[in-house]
């Protein structure tokens, strides 16, 4: 049982891109706003991304708790190690491409006390955004109390996401998912053995963050990167990635029309 007066307790993963990651941390710490620690796992990164932790630790203190440098990416099971110390009644899983914005923290916390089914949580919503080279989610059913919703979702949520402490204190970790070129955490295992916990995994009701790693014009600026992670991913592939941003292009030039 942990007793403690952080309510968030926050794992960033991070893996390359050092300019997203800088984003992700400085939106973060600008934005919570609720008692939080942050502990940030640099997955054995190839580029610079060490030197922009420690200028990040240097500037902004014991804002940042713990930084983690992994000598080799070790895939999504590096979060286990950011959270194995973790003091805060709610557990949230960080990727190093996100903007946070202003209130995210608090309204997540709403939705956890609001809703005591709700084993993990998406920051993202069902419906992606208009810079967003994504695709709609199905979900189950609506969730309406309190004046708050909630979109369950049919099963995995995706990384990014907050979990209650008890669904780690009963053994739920964090798996990865092995490819001849990347390791990923295992989300959709993760919410696979949420629910079988008896929780639901559910989709937030509008984005609290910024997808900027699925973001049209990040894609296209790092395309290369993205042609070797999606050629990894099973079911989807760069080929699935360009029929995407096809989409995109289409709903972008309807959208043109139309205004």
């Amino acid at each position: 049982m942990i007793h403690s007066d952080i309510v968030i307790s926050t794992v960033i993963l991070n893996w390359n891109r050092s300019d997203l990651l800088r984003i992700t941390v400085e939106s973060y710490l600008k934005t919570i706003d609720v008692p939080y620690e942050l502990t940030i796992v640099d997955n054995g990164s190839t580029d610079d991304s060490r030197k922009v932790l420690k200028e990040l630790k240097d500037k902004y203190g014991d804002k940042i708790n713990n930084i983690i440098f992994l000598d080799k990416n070790i895939g999504g099971e590096a979060i286990n190690l950011g959270l194995n110390n973790a003091k805060g009644k709610l557990l949230h899983i960080s990727e190093n491409d996100i903007e946070y914005l202003p209130s995210w923290s608090s309204k997540v916390v709403k939705l956890f006390q609001i809703f005591n089914e709700l084993g993990q949580l998406s920051l993202f919503a069902p419906a992606p955004t208009d810079e967003e080279v994504w695709v709609f989610h199905p979900i189950r059913r609506v969730l309406y109390k309190e004046g708050e919703i909630l979109y369950e979702a049919l099963g995995n949520v995706g990384t990014t996401s907050v979990i209650r402490r008890e669904i780690w204190d009963k053994g739920v970790r964090v798996h990865t998912i092995k490819t001849d070129e990347f390791l990923f955490p295992d989300d959709v295992r993760l919410s696979e053995d949420i629910i079988r916990q008896g929780y639901i995994v559910a989709w937030a009701p509008y984005y609290l963050v910024r997808n900027l790693g699925h973001s049209y014009n990040e894609i296209l600026r790092r395309i290369e990167y993205y042609k070797k992670n999606y050629d990894s991913k099973k079911g989807l592939g760069y080929q699935g990635l360009l029929s995407r941003i096809e989409y995109y292009n289409k709903k972008l030039n309807h959208k043109e029309k139309v205004y």
